[in-house]
């Protein structure tokens, strides 16, 4: 199995200009997934958290890289897959804001 990258974008961590870089990269072998923000109070996945994680996806075919605001319960991640996050300094964070 191919190894699959998912990374969760983190608001003000710098992940807009990451997410560009990564389509360039990756083309048609990136997906974005923008459709789970958690911090939507009215989101599925905050109003039905246990159904909405047990309908787990699967990457579209070909895909080799999932990047947005999305639950790591979201899709069905193997064992060979890499899943990761980019944070920022809080304070700076903070003060960016």
């Amino acid at each position: 199995m191919t190894q699959r990258l998912f990374s969760i974008h983190v608001a003000k961590a710098g992940g807009s200009l990451l997410r560009t870089s990564l389509q360039k990269a990756y083309g048609n072998e990136f997906q974005a997934q923008y459709d789970d923000d958690p911090a939507n109070s009215v989101a599925p996945r905050n109003l039905d958290p246990a159904h909405f994680i047990a309908r787990r996806l699967h990457p579209v075919p070909g895909t080799t890289f999932i990047y947005g605001h999305y639950h790591p319960g979201r899709f069905a991640i193997t064992r060979d897959d890499y899943l990761f996050t980019i944070l920022r300094e809080p304070i700076e964070n903070i003060i960016s804001i």
